[in-house]
This record gives structure tokens, C-alpha cells and sequence, in this order.
């Protein structure tokens, strides 16, 4: 709690307050605090319950948690490890931002970008090759870069805060298995943006999770070098399904609830279907393997590469 600015005060009633070794919902949790801590404000609220929500993650088993996250420095993801590293994009945008209005001022923006980037092509070459050596001279250049006053007032604040983020920033000297952007979540997740924006957002929840399910299932199969349209075959037509275990739900998988609606959707047009209860039944047995889709013109995803 002390991470996220939470007074000494309030971090006191709260260990008295809060029951130990107990799971609360949200709604539990606001009750709570609700009637024994009114006073607490909405912002401070706020914090308590991200400190708890962290607190809980770091201390379930149910899943593996996390040491080391690479990130914008977003504030979301602060205090959410023990290790964080920090994007060197996202560090660099920082000073691509201003607007120097004298040539000389210019000239010193373009030289730090030049040392900038001399300073990550280190970094790289040091990740393919970590020798510790070469890691004193990283964090010195380092230092030497972003303490050097240059009298362009606002790239030395810049270069200020940025030094202030040194130790995630340099994370990659202790841990060269990491990256150094952020650039594959930030690729993954475009696509799902701009459909957003294109579209305006779906009209109901069941179009949004539909656009979640189905852009999240692309961007992984292209991830791993899976065919999608091979991916959904395969789930279809599932040969676990059979005569002796006919299609009874979402436990049978994607085939299963398919097969499942398509029945039901036939039998309200009072069509002479035998029921999905009937072990006989079983509405994809016999049928041909599907064949490619004839077209002049190459389809948007024939095959995924990785």
C-alpha cells in the first residue's frame, strides 16, 4: 500500500479492519468500507482496492504470478511485480514530443537522438552477447547521457525523468531474455482497435465478446503459424463426437454447440428432426472432408506465416 501513496494512518484501520486469509468480492469489499471507513475518500477508495486486488494476485497459487513485466509506464501496472522494465519506445516519444523553435535548439534535439539510439543498438548487440563488462559501460554511457545538462531546458527535463526510470530501463542488463518494447502487445491488440473504431463498437455485449472470441483467435493462430481457417475445421468436426456420444453442450466444444444450435434452430421450424437425446443422431458423421473455397482472387488469410 505504501506503493500506491497510501498513508501510514489509513494502513493501520485497515489491518485491524480487513479479515485475514479471507477472499472478498468487490461488492463485499465496498460494503466494508462503506460502514466502517465513510470518510474514505473516492481516489484514496480507489487505491485501497488496487493494492488489495495486487496484494491478492501475489499471493494466490492457482496461477503463476508474474516477477518480471515489460510496459509503457502506465501507472495500472505500477507496484503490479516485483520487477518492472520499462518500453525504450515509449521513453523516446517523451522527447519526440517537443517543438524546439531555434536551430540550435534544433541541433542538440538531433544529437541526444542520435546518442539515444547508438545507446539501444548497444543494448541490443549486449542481450545477443551479455558480458558484464559491457554492462558497466552501458549504465555509465547511460548515466553520461542523461545527466548531461545541454541548456535546452525542456530536453533536460525530459533526459531528468527519464533518468529517473534508469533501473527499468536497464532492466535488460540483469535479465537479456527480455525485450525491449513493447511492440508485440501493442501489434496484437491493433487490430481489435481499429475495428472499434471503424465499426463504433458493437450494438450488444454478446457483438462484443463475438469480436473478442473470434479477432483474439486470428491473432493467436497467426502467432503460432496455425492455419485459421484449419483451426475452426478442426474444432468443428471433431471426431470425439459419434453416434455413441452425440453433441449435449459447451462441454463437447465448438462442434458440440454448433451442431447443438443448428438442431434446435431446425426443430422450432417443426422440421422431422430426431432429437439430440437419440444416441444415433449425430449430425456430422458421413459428411465430406470440407473442400477450399473457389476464388479468382486470394483469400485475406490463406495461410498464417507467423
Amino acid at each position: 500500500m505504501g506503493q500506491l501513496a497510501i498513508t501510514n494512518k489509513w494502513r493501520s484501520l485497515l489491518a485491524t479492519l480487513l479479515p485475514h486469509d479471507q477472499d472478498l468480492t468487490e461488492t463485499e469489499l465496498d460494503q466494508l468500507l462503506a460502514g466502517h471507513l465513510p470518510k474514505l475518500g473516492v481516489n484514496l477508495r480507489k487505491r485501497v482496492k488496487e493494492a488489495l486486488a495486487i496484494a491478492a494476485y501475489r499471493t494466490q497459487t492457482a496461477y503463476r504470478v508474474v516477477d518480471l513485466f515489460l510496459c509503457d509506464d502506465a501507472p495500472p501496472f505500477n507496484a503490479l511485480t516485483a520487477w518492472l522494465a520499462l518500453c525504450w519506445i515509449h521513453a523516446f516519444r517523451h522527447s519526440k514530443k517537443l517543438l524546439p523553435r531555434f536551430v540550435h535548439h534544433c541541433q542538440l534535439l538531433q544529437d541526444f537522438g542520435k546518442a539515444f539510439w547508438k545507446l539501444y543498438q548497444g543494448l541490443l548487440d549486449y542481450r545477443e552477447h551479455p558480458i558484464p563488462t559491457q554492462a558497466a559501460a552501458l549504465e555509465a554511457e547511460f548515466d553520461q547521457l542523461f545527466t548531461y545538462k545541454s541548456g535546452y531546458d525542456q530536453l533536460d527535463e525530459c533526459k531528468a525523468r527519464t533518468l529517473a526510470k534508469k533501473e527499468a530501463l536497464l532492466m535488460v542488463l540483469s535479465h537479456p531474455e527480455i525485450l525491449f518494447h513493447t511492440n508485440p502487445a501493442e501489434l496484437g491488440a491493433r487490430q481489435r482497435v481499429r475495428k472499434r473504431l471503424v465499426s463504433l463498437q458493437a450494438r450488444t455485449r454478446e457483438g462484443i465478446e463475438a469480436w473478442d472470441t473470434f479477432q483474439t483467435l486470428v491473432a493467436t493462430a497467426k502467432k503460432l503459424g496455425v492455419n485459421l481457417f484449419h483451426y475452426l475445421q478442426d474444432r468443428i468436426r471433431s471426431p470425439v463426437l459419434s453416434y455413441s456420444h452425440p453433441p449435449t453442450g459447451p462441454t463437447d466444444g465448438l462442434r458440440g454447440i454448433v451442431a447443438t444450435r443448428a438442431l434446435n434452430l431446425l426443430q422450432e421450424c417443426e422440421l422431422n428432426i430426431p432429437s439430440s437425446s437419440d444416441p444415433r443422431w449425430s449430425p456430422f458423421v458421413g459428411l465430406p472432408p470440407a473442400k477450399p473455397l473457389a476464388c479468382s482472387h486470394p483469400l485475406p488469410y490463406p495461410t498464417f506465416l507467423g
